[in-house]
């Protein structure tokens, strides 16, 4: 399951000379030192969920016959070529993805087709952790951690035990405290010798308490877990202890046991879940219409406020047009006062031009009369006779000086 050590659990294989291909997953935020994991097989693992509808988080059951159909499909053959192509280049070849868990019906037929020897190395850890780092990591519901715990768990079980495969229980609380005895049994159950100075890196530089982000005891918090929960834990956590490398008669009874109540339990979360998303769904419709409502009403009141400056403004513009109006009223009185002054200026004008017509046809008969012609000579001639009386005496004058 996801959150369960399993990027721990991936890395140590290092230390007995397993490689995980040169592709890996890079770190993040939710795991700093890195998640261990090929990412072609997860790309892989999303096309696989994807073809059957599903996702790592769902709590809905897959049904039995999407196997038989994987089986035969074409994501068969590219899961059997992904295989044998990591193979070619490590002759050990660790694989890990909390997804591949979830897919395990899958995947073992993949390693039976292609007649393998695996080894599952199953990782436990107390599901109340889990839950709190799934919270913590992704948003989910306490309630929801637990499910797919029991969800990811049991599936494992039931194949393990169903299959009679060879497989190693790692608890990550123990590997994280005694890490050499855990390692001890990892190199026994793979049949590989440790690697010191693999071991002295993994166990001196890779693991760190501060990995357990999350960490709380079943018997503090127990009464908030539910019983199918507790017993898987505590069945698994026995098999850790002891170390076994297959389930006993004893233990597939036990697993006969839980097998009903799991399917039921899973059952009915993916009933409620059903109805939580429906719900989910009708909430978001209503908070749609009302968001809806909302807007309508903002712009109403908008559109009233708008109104409301437009009528004022109305209002102010008639006005200021009556105003205008009695303005253009006394301008007509006077435009009109102004066209009768410039009327009766237009014909006086028109009189005082006949008038001055008079006179000029009147002065022109007298200019060209004998009389007038006389008379203007004689004025010439007076005139020459003055100038010439007047200069004597400034020219006697200067002659007595």
């Amino acid at each position: 399951m996801h959150r369960s050590g399993t990027s721990v659990a991936s890395r140590s294989l290092k230390v007995f000379g397993v490689e995980h291909g040169d592709n890996l997953y890079l770190t993040g935020p939710d795991n700093a030192k890195g998640h261990w994991e090929d990412q072609g097989l997860m790309d892989l693992n999303e096309r696989i969920l994807g073809s059957i509808h599903s996702e790592w988080h769902s709590v809905r059951l897959i049904p039995s016959e999407a196997w038989e159909d994987l089986a035969s499909g074409e994501l068969m053959n590219a899961a059997a070529g992904f295989v044998r192509q990591r193979l070619d280049e490590n002759v050990n070849y660790g694989c890990k993805d909390p997804r591949m868990t979830l897919l395990l019906p899958f995947w073992d037929r993949v390693f039976s087709h292609l007649e393998l020897d695996v080894k599952y190395v199953l990782c436990l850890r107390d599901p109340l952790d889990v839950a709190c780092s799934l919270q913590a990591r992704d948003g989910f519901g306490f309630s929801k951690g637990i499910f797919l715990w029991i969800e990811y768990m049991m599936t494992a079980i039931e194949v393990l035990s169903s299959q009679s495969r060879d497989f190693l229980v790692v608890s990550y609380e123990d590997m994280l405290v005694e890490p050499s005895a855990q390692l001890a049994w990892l190199s026994r159950f793979l049949g590989l010798q440790i690697i010191e100075s693999e071991r002295r890196s993994f166990v001196g530089e890779f693991l760190d308490p501060g990995l357990r982000h999350h960490s709380r005891s079943l018997s503090g918090e127990g009464a908030s877990l539910p019983v199918l929960a507790r017993d898987i834990y505590v069945f698994l956590d026995a098999c850790s202890r002891l170390n076994k490398f297959a389930f006993t008669d004893v233990d597939l009874a036990r697993i006969e046991s839980l097998k009903p109540w799991s399917k039921d339990v899973c059952l009915l979360l993916a009933m409620v879940t059903e109805q939580e998303d429906e719900l989910g769904v009708r909430a978001a419709h209503i908070a749609e219409a009302q968001s809806l409502v909302d807007q309508s009403r903002s712009q109403l009141e908008s559109l009233s406020a708008d109104l409301r400056h437009a009528k004022a403004g109305m209002g102010r513009l008639q006005h200021r047009l009556s105003q205008s109006q009695v303005r253009v009223s006394a301008g007509r009185l006077r435009l009109g006062r102004a066209e009768k002054k410039l009327a009766h200026r237009a014909a006086r004008s028109r009189v005082l031009l006949r008038q001055l017509r008079l006179k000029r046809m009147k002065l022109s008969a007298i200019r060209s009369s004998r009389s007038w012609l006389v008379a203007r000579s004689i004025e010439k001639a007076l005139g020459l006779v003055g100038k010439f009386l007047a200069a004597p005496p400034r020219l006697f004058a200067w002659k007595g000086r």
